[in-house]
């Protein structure tokens, strides 16, 4: 039963989903029904928070106006 560090026999060495797994996975998405939280709404949420939780532009050289950040052109050659 125990041999080469694998764990054989029941029911580990069963291949078909046990009905108590299956029974818990039912369960699970009928609790995210509920609770009005689905896998696509999931991934959503997490998209949204990947987007608008990274750092925005570096808005510090806008506080100095346009026209001082603006090379010369006249008089120059």
């Amino acid at each position: 039963m125990f041999g080469h560090g694998q764990i054989t026999g029941y029911p580990y060495s069963y291949s078909r989903k046990l009905p108590e797994v299956d029974i818990m996975e039912r369960i699970q998405k009928l609790f995210e029904l509920l609770a009005g939280i689905s896998a696509a709404e999931d991934a959503r949420l997490a998209r949204a928070r990947a987007i608008f939780s990274a750092p925005g532009p570096d808005l510090a050289a806008l506080q100095t106006p346009a026209c001082w950040r603006r090379k010369q052109r006249i008089g120059h050659h």
